[in-house]
């Protein structure tokens, strides 16, 4: 993410007027952040009177009610939607959805010093998190930063109390990042919070009213992902809810003790350090300060050593803020301090959640084996005993990895203990030492002096027969040195590919002898032979690939995918329809290659809501990643897919496991029968994508339904061909043939939609200009009939930048240069190619037709009354030429009000339009009549007149503007007297009366 960029503002101004039709309202902070229609929020009150009301309303009244408040009332609204049937404003038990992570900027003393460093907070917050607010309001006393939520319905899978639990994280981040720019911000967790509605006045201080606005100082952000969300906070270091923080000390820092020697648990989370590059590298310091003050309260640290780290966490941040200097000399010295202050007023458990959970025997007295000379096992007694002698006997057989757990060796291959060997292996070691301690006893006299320390160590191995001591023992060997690895030392020579008579070194060739120190998870189910033969896989493939360049290049590809590490940044889709062999080539494939390849979920690379990380755990150290897919209409998840084949380091966990780090070594590969829909305008995906046509259909009579286990049985001979693709791919590269380029370009040209709307919906010129609201309707209608989900209004925005056609900000919203939409003549009249088509000011009346559907030449009659039938040009409500509509119908009206129409703002018709469609076919069906819209939709004028003398049931808010009605006669009319005045006015214009 790019630094955001800060437009220079006027500091907000006092209004004490009514609202103002172009001030921000409620309905911008809705649109912003994505509620559905049938959703409910709560609208909060305190006016005059210093009564608090609230009430839960649906979508449309929520706004109508927020929108109509008075400016002495200070006017809240519920972020989360709640149920509609509850009473008040709901509490966090009924909300339906996480929809919004709010960050509470106030500036005043004891919080936020200025509205600068409020500013720098949300740049911070929008660092880690990889994203903008998707809204920020400036409430008068400081900043409300918005976080739109996907896919936050609460649900049997993300209850309220999932959602409380994020919210709580979040506002830790938030109060984190406060205090390295030395401001505390509370963290408010509730997820039934209210925020100022933008538009309404703060009335918090009565003698200086401030108007709520919506402000510009920053970029607009996407909406976050719940899982994202998750994911970026773990990455944060905030992975629990924060227990909530005392002004009691729990442990006094000036009581801890430093250690004799520096455990390995806090010398590596030291070390790692040097190599940490952190989205948001003020919170990054602020978790590292903590952390670093719960090991010195654990006992981790000798002294030196404690000094030492500072200094490394010092020199670290000042080398990640180089770029830009550090704004606050003092911010180390806070954020050490502050880290020292958190961890004291934790509990124990606290401190050791923090610290991974790591055990030591005596915390502030661990001896050094190496300066005594003796052995671990001799050293210890209890527990510690035990796990240094399992450690000494099973230092080949066993390992522990952060992340994953225990794996055993089975001669081969390290693989995941799933069948309990490191507690059988423990049992085995106690029965061992039991057998030989009560030996020795049946071997004493009773009066022997030896019994005593013999009868005791008995009582001690009688202590670890139990669950609770075997735990003990198997957690503190797994931090031993001989046992405990990290992910990173796993299949680390990606040059190493084991398989059943060894293992193969592939620069030369060369087997030798499995080896545990090698530290390999995988093994093919062939071995390497330089002799071996394939000649039923050699007809197979030529049959189903009969283009030998498409098969030359399909080898090279397989045989790259055996080095374990990503030398190509494609994804290769093999395509073609059913009975053509691609199955069975990938199936083959997979058996040969065993463990070092694996039957990837289509959704590690097809796009799905809520998909998490667990998948991508199982990329840990394969070579080839298939993903088999044939259901038609789904989508590329074009962002994870760069992501996983682009050769980054992967971050992932399993479900309720940390978090690993492990650096990619797989080829991944579609199989499909359906090519999947891709963005047609980023050339990032696009240059990963290469489609491999299996065009051969094998006829039925030539189908041998044992093909696949015969072809199984020259695994050897297959891992043969393999090795010699790599051969030829270390001398060639991938080298792919013309059809592979050809088949990707015809894929790219078919997703290419907006291209197609383009071409079909729009007009393009230098004159040209278009709403990017009303192009981005058109296109969601358009794509909806083309059968493709329509991409987000921020991407539609940024594809038309690419395309040329950027958006020049106006007060009525961003209009785009050199484009607009068709009218309905210019989709079958017939233009000059080679005049700009925008261009209406050029010759050939005839052949030109105008954004209103006639002539140039025709003439357009003047002030028709309303019931002549007199032919007029009719508005076109998707035009956007001109800033208003023009209710005459003519090319008069430049923008503001004119004197001959009352116009209206696109922006507001947009926004209010309930049914576009609906309200388009009414005013090409009756021109004389004009549209006006309201929060509720658009209504005919006429109509609108007829329905209020005919009700009996007035409605007490006005049917076009929405704003209470107060007197007997708006009330009958169902208009309020502003918007009646300016039906008379326009009526007037037209020579007619009301």
């Amino acid at each position: 993410m790019t630094e955001p960029i800060h437009k220079e503002v006027n500091p907000p101004a006092d209004h004490q007027g009514a609202h103002h039709n172009d001030a921000p309202s409620i309905a911008d902070a809705i649109d912003a952040i994505g509620y559905a229609e049938n959703e409910s929020l709560s609208i909060n009150t305190k006016g005059a009177d210093g009564i608090f009301r609230s009430s839960v309303l649906p979508l449309g009244r929520a706004i109508a009610s927020a929108s109509s408040q008075p400016d002495d009332t200070n006017v809240w609204w519920g972020v989360n939607p709640v149920r509609p049937d509850v009473t008040g404003r709901g509490t966090e038990a009924d909300i339906t959805r996480f929809a919004d992570a709010v960050a509470d900027i106030d500036i005043k003393p004891g919080a936020c010093p200025d509205m600068q460093t409020a500013v720098a907070i949300v740049d911070d917050i929008a660092a880690g998190l990889g994203e903008y607010p998707s809204l920020v309001v400036e409430s008068g006393h400081g900043l409300q930063a918005h976080w739109a939520i996907d896919g936050g319905e609460i649900t049997e899978g993300f209850t309220t109390a999932d959602a409380k639990n994020l919210s709580n994280r979040f506002g830790q981040y938030v109060s984190r990042v406060g205090e390295t720019r030395g401001a505390k911000l509370d963290n408010i967790s509730d997820t039934a919070r209210i925020m100022r509605v933008p538009g309404s006045v703060n009335n918090k201080y009565p003698d200086n009213p401030v108007r709520v606005t919506i402000s510009d100082r920053f970029k607009r952000g996407a909406p976050i992902a719940v899982e994202d969300l998750d994911e970026r906070l773990a990455d944060l270091g905030i992975v629990f809810a924060d227990d909530g923080e005392s002004d009691t000390i729990v442990s006094e820092p000036s009581r801890w003790q430093h250690a004799k020697q520096t455990c390995s648990y806090t010398r590596q989370m030291v070390k790692g350090w040097a190599t940490d590059t952190p989205k948001a590298r003020h919170p990054w310091l602020l978790t590292q300060t903590r952390r670093l003050a719960c090991a010195a309260r654990y006992g981790c640290l000798t002294e030196i050593d404690y000094k030492a780290a500072e200094k490394s966490l010092i020199a670290r941040f000042n080398e990640l803020t180089a770029d830009r200097g550090l704004s606050d000399p003092h911010e180390i010295t806070r954020a050490l301090r502050n880290g020292r202050e958190w961890a004291a007023k934790r509990t124990d458990e606290h401190v050791a959640r923090e610290l991974g959970g790591h055990e030591h025997i005596d915390p502030a007295f661990i001896i050094d084996p190496a300066a005594t000379g003796e052995l671990p096992a001799m050293i210890h007694s209890g527990q510690a005993r035990y796990a240094y002698l399992l450690a000494d006997e099973h230092k080949n057989r066993l390992m522990h990895v952060y992340g994953l757990g225990w794996q055993f060796f089975d001669g081969q291959r390290w693989q995941d203990d799933h069948v309990g060997k490191v507690n059988q292996a423990t049992l085995a070691l106690l029965r061992e030492e039991k057998l030989d301690v009560t030996s020795q006893l049946a071997a004493l006299d009773k009066e022997s002096p030896a019994r005593p320390g013999l009868v005791a160590e008995l009582r001690a191995l009688q202590r670890c027969e139990s669950a609770n001591g075997i735990n003990g023992i198997t957690a503190l060997t797994a931090s031993l040195p001989d046992i405990a690895a990290t992910v990173k030392q796993l299949d680390a020579d990606p040059y190493l590919l084991n398989v059943q008579n060894g293992t193969l070194n592939l620069e030369t060739l060369e087997i030798r002898p499995h080896n545990a120190a090698d530290r390999i998870t995988k093994v093919c189910n062939a071995s390497f032979d330089a002799t071996a033969a394939a000649p039923q896989w050699q007809r197979f493939i030529e049959k189903v690939l009969p283009d030998p360049e498409v098969r030359g290049f399909v080898q090279r590809l397989i045989g790259s995918a055996l080095i374990g590490e990503v030398l190509e940044h494609i994804l290769p889709i093999f395509t073609g329809p059913g009975r053509n062999g691609k199955g069975t080539f990938y199936q083959v494939i997979s058996h040969v290659l065993g463990d070092y390849a694996i039957a990837a979920e289509p959704e590690l690379f097809m796009a799905r809501d809520r998909a998490g990380t667990s998948g991508e755990v199982d990329l840990m150290g394969c070579r080839l990643a298939v993903v088999s897919e044939s259901n038609r209409e789904r989508s590329l998840d074009e962002a994870k897919m760069k992501r996983l084949v682009g050769g980054d380091t992967i971050r992932a966990r399993r479900l309720y496991q940390n978090n690993i780090q492990f650096n990619p070594s797989h080829q991944a590969i579609l199989i499909t029968n359906h090519l999947p829909r891709v963005s047609g305008d980023d050339p990032a995906t696009w240059a990963r994508i290469r489609v491999v046509p299996f065009d051969v259909v094998i006829p039925a009579d030539e189908r041998d339904p044992r093909l696949l286990s015969k072809l199984k049985t020259e695994a050897d001979g297959v891992l043969l061909w393999a090795v010699e693709g790599l051969r030829d791919y270390l001398a060639r590269g991938l080298d792919e043939p013309d059809s592979v380029r050809v088949a990707t370009d015809e894929y790219r040209r078919d997703m290419d939609s907006l291209s197609r709307f383009i071409d079909e919906r729009c007009v393009t010129g230098a004159t040209c200009q278009e709403f990017t609201s009303v192009l981005y309707r058109e296109w969601v209608r358009w794509q909806q009939a083309e059968g493709c989900e329509p991409m987000g209004m921020l991407q539609f925005g940024k594809a038309l930048d690419r395309r040329g056609h950027r958006a020049r900000h106006t007060r009525e919203g961003a209009l785009r240069r050199r484009i607009r939409l068709k009218n309905d003549t210019e989709f079958t009249v017939e233009r000059d190619d080679s005049r700009d088509e925008c261009d209406e000011s050029q010759p050939d009346a005839s052949a030109v037709t105008t954004r209103a559907g006639q002539s140039k030449s025709e003439e357009v009659p003047q002030n028709p009354s309303h019931s002549s039938q007199a032919e007029f040009s009719q508005p076109d409500v998707t035009s956007s030429r001109h800033s208003h509509l023009c209710r005459k119908g003519t090319s008069s009206c430049e923008g503001d009000e004119c004197d001959d129409c009352d116009g209206f703002s696109q922006k507001s018709y947009a926004r209010a339009t309930a049914d576009d469609e609906i309200a388009i076919a009414r005013v090409r069906e009756n021109p004389s009549h004009s549209s006006h819209s309201s929060r509720e939709g658009t209504y005919d004028f006429w109509e609108l007149l007829d329905a209020a003398n005919a009700s009996d049931d007035p409605a007490t808010y006005c049917g076009h503007c929405t704003k209470p009605m107060k007197t007997e006669a708006e009330l009958q009319r169902q208009v309020c007297d502003p918007c009646r005045e300016s039906f008379e006015r326009y009526i007037a214009s037209e020579g007619g009366a009301l």
